[in-house]
C-alpha cells in the first residue's frame, strides 16, 4: 500500500492526524493465542466522503483444512 511498513496517517487509540476522502488504510485486526500462533485479518479500505469502500474481496469464511 505504501513505501514503509506503518506509515502515517495511522489510525487507532495513538494515531495522531485525520483522514480525508481518497485515502487508502489498511485495516489490521489480529488475535494472538498462546505460543502457538494466532490469526491476522488485513482489509484494504478507502476512505469516501460518505464513510469508506471495502476494497478487499477475500471470503470471510473459516476454513479449516482437515
Amino acid at each position: 500500500m505504501g513505501i514503509s511498513v506503518h506509515e502515517m496517517p495511522r489510525i487507532g487509540p495513538e494515531g495522531e492526524g485525520a483522514l480525508q476522502t481518497g485515502n487508502v488504510i489498511t485495516v489490521e485486526p489480529s488475535i494472538k493465542a498462546g505460543p502457538w500462533g494466532g490469526i491476522s485479518v488485513e482489509d484494504i479500505v478507502l476512505v469516501t466522503d460518505t464513510g469508506y469502500e471495502l476494497l478487499t474481496t477475500a471470503p470471510r469464511e473459516l476454513y479449516i483444512k482437515e
